[in-house]
């Protein structure tokens, strides 16, 4: 069943879990052979994490997640080795996209205050044709 699309997706990032946010991004430095890059860091009170953005081309970016204490959604996977986590999508209207892929996803964190104070939303794909994977939509500034 095909429903009509009403929102662009535009990819923004790649979440990836890590124990030690400045850690991760001394090696992502090194791994580039350079810090002279502007990161974006932010406390996420609504996921309990810390985060930061490293831009990779204007508007798409890396986003490496810190749980901030035992009570954070990604606690266990940072203390089972971290790393990919999810794919996050910007749209203009997440509460719209849920409703529209309520049929081949699960809504696993409902729409509340994230990155930057932008609404976004946590959704499971029960696709075996895509992929079992966690994806983010977020909506746009």
């Amino acid at each position: 069943m095909n429903k009509e699309i009403t929102n662009e997706f535009r990819f923004h990032h790649i979440g990836i879990i890590v124990r030690d946010l400045n850690a991760a991004i001394d090696r992502y430095n090194s791994f580039l052979g350079s810090n002279n890059h502007e990161y974006y860091q932010e406390f996420v009170r609504s996921q309990k994490v810390k985060v930061c953005l490293v831009p990779l081309t204007e508007g798409t970016y890396i986003e490496f997640i810190e749980p901030i204490g035992t009570n954070s959604p990604v606690y266990n996977f940072s203390r089972n080795g971290g790393g990919l986590h999810h794919l996050c999508y910007e749209v203009e209207d997440v509460e719209e996209e849920i409703q529209r892929l309520k049929g081949s996803m699960k809504l696993i964190v409902k729409p509340v205050t994230g990155l930057q104070n932008r609404i976004m939303a946590f959704l499971f794909s029960k696709s075996e044709e895509i992929g079992f994977s966690l994806i983010e939509l977020i909506e746009k500034k």
